[in-house]
C-alpha cells in the first residue's frame, strides 16, 4: 500500500534540472593527489547525463571516466579550493586565457561511500569565462546534493541513473556522430553476477537483447537512440521475475484479458493503494479521469495508451514512480514553520568524539570530519581539548589512548567553513576541556577571531538566563554557534586503599560549611579519583522542606551518584572566566533528581547520561524523564565498551526529547 496521493500534493522536493551548459562540452584540467607534492594534470572534456544523476568526462584518449553526483559529499571554490602544491603543476594549471586566481578557477569535488573514505577530484577551467563556469557548475552541483529528491530516488529514477552510468561513464563516442555506444561485453558484464551461474546468466542477456531487437554479439555496440529507458526497462523485466505483480494484475484483469482498463485499474488504486486513514475531503477516491491520465502517463505500449488500457508493463512502471511513494513527499521537506518551539523540543541530530574516523582506542583523528558530519545534517558535535607536549598549540584527540591528534584551530577552521552550508539552524559544540589556564586562553582566541559573529555569547534578550524562562526557538538561534562546557569545577571524590576483612565498601561522609560534599569511600583495592557533584546553596526563597529533601539525596548510597556522573566530568581542568563567559543556554549540571531540576527549573541546565543509566532511568522514571525533556536537554553518549564506534540504537531516546 502506498500513500496514493489522489490530490495535488504541494512539494519543493523536484529534481534539478542541469543548465545547458553542463550539456555542453567543457573543457577542464582535472587532476586528484592533492595529498602529495606531484600531480599530473589532465584535460577532459565534462558533462552530466540529460536528467543530472551523473558527471562523466572523457581525456584526449578517449577514456571515460563517471561520478554518481549522490556520492558527492562537498563542493568547493574559491578560496576553500584546493591547490597542487608542486610549483610545475601550478604552472600547467596557470596556462592558457583565463583569467582569475587558480582558486576561483578550480572545482574541488569531495566524494566517498562513507565519512571515513572522502577522496578529493579537482577539476580547473581552462576557458576565458572560467570563473563564471566554476560558480555554475559549483552551485549546480551543491544543489543537487543538498536536495533530499536526490538521496530518495524512486525505483524508475535509480533505471534511470544506471542507464546514464553504463552509456556515459562506460561507453565509447562514435567520432563521426558523437554519440555514445554502449558495448554489448560492458552491458553483459553489469548484469551478470559471478559464480557458477555466470556463464548461464550471460547467455539469458544475450536472448533478451536479441529479443528486443537489440545487438547481442560479444563485440557488437548498441547505439544511444536505440538504447533508450523503455528499452532498458523491458531488458529488466525480462531478466526478473515479476511474479507477485503478475498476481496482483490477474485479480484485476478482465478474464482472458492481458490488461487492466480504467474501471478495473480504478479499483485497484482505491482498495490496494489508497490508505484506508486519510480524509476523503483532503484525498479523494481516484476518479475515472484520474485513472484515466495514469494510464497515458505510465503505459509504455502506445496501442494500449490509446486504447485506455494497462498492460503488465504498465502498472510496473507506474508502482516505481516516485508519484507512488509510500511516504508523502512533503515528509523529505522541513518545514519551517515547526521550528518556532524551544530547542528542548527537538531531536538534535549529534556526533560523539567527532574528530576520530575509527576505532576509540587507536583511531585516526581528522579535521575533516567536522566538515563531513556538518554537511550531513549534524547539530552537535565534540571536541576533546588537550596540551600538547611538543607543540605550543591545543590539539583535540581522545585522551590516554594510542589515537592521533589534530590541532584544535584546525577543527574550529573546519567548524566556520561547514557549519551552515547545508543547515541555517544552530550548532552546539560540547566541550571536553583537559587545558590549563595559557592553553584555554588560546581556545577561547580562535573561537572569538575565527568564528567571528556566528558565535554566541550573550544570551538574547528576549530569552535571559532566568529560571521559568525556556530555551529560544532554532528560529532565533539560525547561524549561531553555542558553547557547551562546564563552567563549575566539581569536588574530588578520593577512593582510598583500604583492604577489610570482609570486602564489603564503608561510606563516611561529612557537609562542609559551603555546602560542599566531602565523601571517602574504601573498598576493594582501587586507588583513583572520582568526581562528586558540587552541592549548590539553596536558594533563598526555599522553603525548610525543600532544603530538607536535598540534602536527603546525600544519604543514598555512593553507587547513585557513580553511575549518574557523566564521563565529561572526570578529571577535567578549571575553566577559566573567559572560557566560561562563552557559555550560556547550554550549561552542564550533574543529575541528581527529576524533582531538583524541576524545582530549580532552569532550562539552560542540561544533563549528560551513559547510555545504560539513561536507559533506567527511562524503564523506572519515563514520565518524569519526559516532562524534564520538555523542559532541559539530556545528552546520552555511548558506554565506554564500544571501542568500534559502534553506537546505540536511538530511537529508544527518542520518544523522550533525548539528544545524542
Amino acid at each position: 500500500m502506498a500513500l496514493a496521493q489522489t490530490s495535488m500534493f504541494s512539494t519543493k522536493l523536484k529534481l534539478d534540472t542541469p543548465l545547458p551548459i553542463m550539456l555542453a562540452n567543457n573543457n577542464f584540467l582535472k587532476w586528484t593527489d592533492s595529498n602529495s607534492d606531484k600531480c599530473l594534470p589532465v584535460f577532459v572534456s565534462l558533462k552530466t547525463d540529460p536528467k543530472g544523476f551523473i558527471i562523466y568526462w572523457r581525456d584526449w584518449n578517449k577514456i571515460s571516466d563517471f561520478l554518481e553526483i549522490s556520492c558527492i559529499r562537498d563542493v568547493k571554490t574559491g578560496k576553500y579550493a584546493s591547490v597542487p602544491k608542486d610549483g610545475n603543476s601550478k604552472e600547467v594549471l596557470f596556462a592558457g586565457k583565463s583569467t582569475g586566481s587558480i582558486q576561483d578557477r578550480t572545482m574541488s569535488i569531495y566524494y566517498g561511500s562513507d565519512f571515513c573514505s572522502i577522496q578529493i577530484i579537482n577539476f580547473v577551467s581552462v576557458a576565458e569565462n572560467a570563473v563564471d563556469i566554476i560558480k555554475s557548475w559549483s552551485n549546480f552541483l551543491f544543489k543537487c546534493i543538498t536536495n533530499q529528491r536526490m538521496h530518495n530516488l524512486s525505483p524508475w529514477e535509480n533505471l534511470i541513473k544506471l542507464r546514464s552510468c553504463l552509456l556515459y561513464g562506460r561507453g565509447v563516442m562514435d567520432n563521426k556522430s558523437h554519440e555514445f555506444k554502449l558495448p554489448v561485453k560492458t552491458l553483459v558484464s553489469a548484469l551478470v553476477s559471478n559464480g557458477k551461474s555466470s556463464e548461464s546468466e550471460r547467455n539469458n542477456v544475450t536472448a533478451a537483447l536479441h529479443s528486443l531487437g537489440l545487438p547481442s554479439g560479444k563485440n557488437d555496440l548498441i547505439d544511444e537512440k536505440n538504447f533508450s529507458i523503455e528499452k532498458f526497462f523491458r531488458l529488466i523485466v525480462t531478466l526478473t521475475s515479476t511474479r507477485d505483480i503478475d498476481t496482483i494484475f490477474l485479480n484485476y484483469a478482465t478474464k482472458s484479458k492481458q490488461y487492466l482498463n480504467v474501471e478495473k485499474f480504478e479499483q485497484f488504486l482505491n482498495k490496494e493503494q489508497r490508505d484506508p486513514s486519510l480524509n476523503e475531503l483532503l484525498f479523494p477516491f481516484y476518479s475515472a479521469q484520474k485513472t484515466t491520465e495514469l494510464i497515458n502517463k505510465f503505459e509504455i505500449d502506445d496501442s494500449f495508451r490509446k486504447k485506455k488500457k494497462l498492460s503488465t508493463e504498465g502498472l510496473l512502471r507506474y508502482l516505481m514512480d516516485f508519484e507512488n511513494e509510500i511516504i508523502e513527499p512533503k515528509k523529505y521537506e522541513l518545514q519551517e514553520h515547526e521550528m518556532n518551539q524551544p530547542l528542548s523540543h527537538y531531536f538534535i541530530n549529534s556526533s560523539h568524539n567527532t574528530y576520530l574516523t575509527g576505532h576509540q582506542l587507536t583511531g585516526k583523528s581528522d579535521a575533516e570530519m567536522y566538515r563531513q558530519v556538518l554537511l550531513s545534517g549534524c547539530r552537535c558535535i565534540e571536541l576533546d581539548c588537550h596540551e600538547d607536549d611538543s607543540s605550543d598549540e591545543p590539539i583535540i584527540t581522545h585522551g590516554r589512548t594510542l589515537c592521533t591528534k589534530i590541532f584544535f584551530y584546525e577543527a574550529i577552521n573546519a567548524i566556520n567553513e561547514s557549519a551552515f552550508k547545508t543547515s541555517p539552524y544552530p550548532v552546539l559544540l560540547s566541550f571536553e576541556n583537559y587545558c590549563g589556564k595559557r592553553m584555554q586562553e588560546k581556545m577561547v582566541k580562535y573561537l572569538k577571531e575565527i568564528l567571528g559573529d556566528k558565535l554566541l555569547i550573550d544570551p538574547l534578550p528576549e530569552y535571559p538566563l532566568k529560571p521559568g524562562v525556556a530555551l529560544p526557538t532554532p528560529e532565533d538561534l539560525k547561524y549561531k554557534v553555542l558553547v557547551k562546557f562546564r563552567k563549575k569545577p566539581s569536588e574530588k571524590l578520593q577512593t582510598n586503599v583500604n583492604r577489610s576483612g570482609n570486602g564489603q565498601g564503608l561510606v563516611r561522609s561529612n557537609v562542609e560549611q559551603n555546602n560542599e560534599k566531602s565523601v571517602t569511600v574504601i573498598n576493594g583495592e582501587l586507588n583513583q579519583e572520582i568526581e562528586l557533584p558540587r552541592m549548590e546553596s539553596v536558594a533563598s526563597n526555599s522553603d525548610s522542606s525543600d532544603s530538607e529533601k536535598e540534602d536527603a539525596l546525600y544519604k543514598k548510597p555512593v553507587g547513585v551518584y557513580l553511575s549518574s556522573i557523566s564521563e565529561s566530568s572526570g578529571n577535567q581542568e578549571v575553566p577559566i572566566n573567559e572560557m566560561a563567559q562563552l557559555v550560556n543556554y547550554l550549561q552542564p549540571a550533574t543529575f541528581r533528581s527529576f524533582e531538583i531540576a524541576q524545582r530549580k527549573n532552569r532550562c539552560y541546565e542540561m544533563f549528560s547520561f551513559v547510555e545504560t543509566t539513561a536507559f533506567n532511568l527511562h524503564k523506572e522514571k519515563s514520565s518524569e524523564f519526559i516532562n524534564y525533556n520538555k523542559r532541559q536537554f539530556s545528552r546520552i553518549y555511548p558506554k565506554g565498551t564500544r571501542i568500534s564506534s559502534d553506537n546505540f540504537i536511538p530511537q529508544v531516546f527518542v520518544f523522550f526529547f533525548i539528544f545524542k
